[in-house]
């Protein structure tokens, strides 16, 4: 598996290309027109790092920016090659939705990764059973339909990102009702209780658990993960996941999830009494 993602580098040209679009004060509209294309999604596409971008058009779209130094054309030049890069995941496409994919690329090259979760166990802290049981409960909904082969894709690059454990930072932040509920049965669930504290271990790993015995604590409706870089130059950005698919929020937006997550971890358990209530918990189960 190579740890090289292409998201990265096409987020970092889509952005470079939206500030040099501006400062030609050109809409997406002249710009699809210029290039001869059917519609501005494909530029908004590339501008928002969604989509690569051949050597050819970039040259002629730096050309209708009014952009001729050779130094800066071929660094662009050079993050588009790496945007076209085969990256280990899309092995998998067919199974992922565009927006996990492209979260998966932001992650693979992430340094800290904050996360709170309410509903389920963090994918990076997932034992292969309980991936599997979770994604078959998510395909027993009546539409639509999800092949076995499609959940078991699923599942490996599931157990493939956690490699990503070896490298970065994470902060974990469960809502009690992860732990308590159940997904695939005791043996799955004693399984994952034992992997949580395994991994609550490690000097790069830091776990706490939301109690609910806090009645007014201050938990989102829904899970979060703000990403960082290790570059300054690559500004956060947070994945919220949705039923139908994820979003990304970047810019001023970040702040108010920065100021959630410290609000999360000064209502969460300390990480020594957040393992001890999932040992707690642990033993409760038969």
């Amino acid at each position: 598996m190579t740890s090289a993602s292409p998201t990265v580098p096409r987020r970092r040209l889509g952005q470079e290309l939206t500030r040099l679009r501006k400062l030609s004060n050109m809409t997406g509209e002249q710009v699809a027109t210029l290039m001869e294309w059917s519609s501005p999604s494909k530029l908004y596409k590339i501008e928002g790092g969604r989509q690569g971008i051949q050597p050819k058009e970039l040259r002629e779209l730096l050309s209708h920016y009014g952009v001729t130094e050779a130094e800066t054309v071929e660094a662009l030049m050079t993050l588009a090659r790496q945007g076209k890069q085969r990256a280990w995941w899309t092995q998998y496409a067919d199974a992922l939705p565009d927006s996990y994919a492209t979260y998966v690329g932001l992650e693979s090259e992430a340094a800290e990764l904050r996360v709170y979760e309410p509903v389920t166990v963090h994918g990076l802290l997932q034992t292969e059973d309980y991936a599997r049981a979770l994604l078959n409960t998510a395909a027993q909904a009546p539409e639509p339909a999800v092949s076995v082969t499609t959940i078991e894709s699923k599942v490996r690059v599931r157990m493939e990102r956690q490699a990503a454990l070896a490298r970065l930072r994470l902060w974990v932040i469960l809502d009690e009702a992860v732990i308590r509920r159940v997904i695939g049965g005791a043996n799955v669930m004693q399984e994952q209780y034992a992997r949580l504290i395994e991994l609550a271990q490690l000097p790069t790993v830091k776990l706490q658990v939301l109690p609910f015995r806090d009645t007014a604590n201050p938990a989102p409706p829904t899970n979060f993960t703000i990403i960082e870089f290790e570059q300054d130059s690559d500004q956060d950005v947070v994945y919220v996941e949705w039923l139908t698919g994820g979003i990304f929020v970047e810019g001023a937006d970040v702040r108010r999830y920065n100021v959630a997550f410290n609000n999360l971890r000064a209502a969460a358990l300390s990480p020594a009494r957040s393992i001890t209530l999932i040992e707690e918990v642990a033993a409760e189960r038969p």
